[in-house]
């Protein structure tokens, strides 16, 4: 008796354990210390190869696998490294005691992901890594990988951006959002990127796959989204729908709409974001089984392009059928 007692203690034990370890690991910061280790000796010398080794050694050698994701996914080389250090240390200084506080957010996160579980039961385990980049993603995403490009994402108004290039401005403009206070938000919104089929670069099938991932987390977190895409979108709702229509067909027109500062009429970059938000809102809000419709958004294969059309003409966003709007497409050409 005293045996079988001891086996099942012992399994319970191991249980706990593994479970404590797998919490442990649900949020992986390791990069942000490593990062400040490497810059406080890069910036202590001016000999480039001394500079190069300390980055090499101290930070992207020993780097996590959301560190190799990172610099895959935005093609960054040391050199893009030792650029933004030795060019904008105001920025540096501002921003460092923010990213620090990446090792006690696990809790937030993990209780945004919770939420994101109960309107989706099907959710698959996924890790998140706060990483330090130079400057082009606050967030994306590499198979169940989450990465968090601290250097943006955990920055606010008070970041001292000074120094930056006019061509940088779109990010004063998104300091201004105050980013650090909705991490929770954007971490959700890229965990939903790890649940998705892989994106079609069209531009609605692109507008749809971050929509998706804006109004789910929304939806989960019981919030409106605190990107101003949104609320701007709401607010020229008529306006940009009727722009959309005349430019989703054009691929060069991508950056006009998502992931670029390609001038439009609006002043404001990607509100492809909200166009797909609105077309995910209009199907939920008319779906009569709503957890069907969340599985359905999150499970859209975008490959299918006789399931994307049936999903936005459900939507009833556009103004016509989108193979009429193609052919009005065509007869302006």
């Amino acid at each position: 008796m005293k045996r079988t007692l001891s086996v099942v203690l012992t399994i319970l034990i191991s249980a706990i354990s593994a479970g404590a370890q797998n919490k442990e690991q649900y949020v992986v910061t390791d990069d942000v210390s490593r990062f400040w280790e490497a810059y406080d000796l890069i910036t202590a010398t001016d000999d480039t190869v001394l500079q190069l080794h300390y980055l090499d050694s101290l930070y992207l050698r020993p780097g996590t696998e959301g560190l190799t994701g990172i610099r895959q996914a935005r093609n960054y080389t040391p050199q893009d490294y030792l650029a933004a250090i030795r060019l904008y240390p105001a920025y540096w200084s501002s921003l460092r005691p923010k990213t620090l506080a990446a090792a006690n957010i696990g809790k937030e996160l993990e209780e945004g992901i919770d939420q994101l579980k109960e309107l989706y039961p099907g959710l698959q385990p996924a890790t998140i890594y706060f990483t330090i980049g130079a400057f082009r993603t606050p967030g994306t995403t590499i198979g169940s990988n989450v990465l968090i490009g601290a250097e943006l994402a955990m920055a606010d108004s008070s970041c001292n951006a000074t120094e930056f290039p006019e061509e940088m401005d779109y990010l004063r403009t998104y300091f201004q959002t105050n980013p650090n206070r909705h991490l929770v938000f954007l971490n959700v919104h890229e965990y939903v990127h790890t649940q998705q089929q892989p994106r079609v670069h069209n531009i609605l099938s692109l507008t749809l796959y971050e929509g998706v991932a804006e109004f789910v987390a929304a939806l989960a977190l019981r919030t409106s989204s605190p990107n101003p895409q949104i609320s701007f979108g709401k607010a020229n709702a008529g306006r940009i729908r009727e722009v959309f229509e005349t430019e989703m067909f054009y691929p060069n027109n991508r950056y006009k709409w998502l992931d670029g500062n390609d001038p439009n009429e609006f002043g404001m970059r990607d509100l492809g974001y909200y166009v797909g938000y609105q077309i995910c809102e209009n199907y939920y809000e008319q779906a009569e089984d709503k957890m069907q419709a969340i599985k359905t958004m999150i499970g859209m294969d975008y490959t299918n392009e006789e399931a994307v059309e049936d999903f936005v003409r459900r939507s009833n966003y556009f103004s016509a059928p989108l193979d009429e709007l193609y052919q009005n497409f065509e007869s302006r050409r």
